[in-house]
């Protein structure tokens, strides 16, 4: 890998851990810096289930049992803390937390999967 690829990918790694922080501890200054506009959120929430969902499938083709128990502990942790912000909100958290506890076995599922191979 290239040392301008690495500094790339770990500069963008940083810019939405940065983000996500922003848009949990203020949501109107996530929108302003990401230059999303609230009437578009539900179909940038859609946006962002199909690139989940490409990630899934892409490395369920190409990637290792390493690399998916990755995803799936992402997956897992959009579970839980959807459900979180779910219940602080109002809302019935349920169906996000069955998904995070689901994803969270799938992880370790691929991890034991990988350490039986010896990956």
């Amino acid at each position: 890998m290239s040392l301008l690829l690495t500094i790339v990918t770990l500069l963008l790694g940083v810019l939405f851990l940065v983000l996500g922080f922003l848009f949990i501890t203020d949501g109107d200054k996530g929108m302003k810096i990401a230059g999303h506009e609230q009437s578009a959120l539900v179909k940038v929430m859609g946006g962002r289930y199909f690139g989940i969902a490409i990630i899934i499938f892409g490395l369920f083709l190409v990637g290792g049992p390493l690399s998916l128990a990755v995803v799936f502990v992402a997956v897992s942790f959009l579970g839980f803390i959807d459900a979180l912000l779910t219940s602080k909100a109002g809302g019935d958290p349920k169906g996000h937390f069955v998904v995070g506890v689901i994803a969270a076995a799938v992880a370790v599922g691929y991890y034991m999967s990988a350490a039986a191979v010896g990956v």
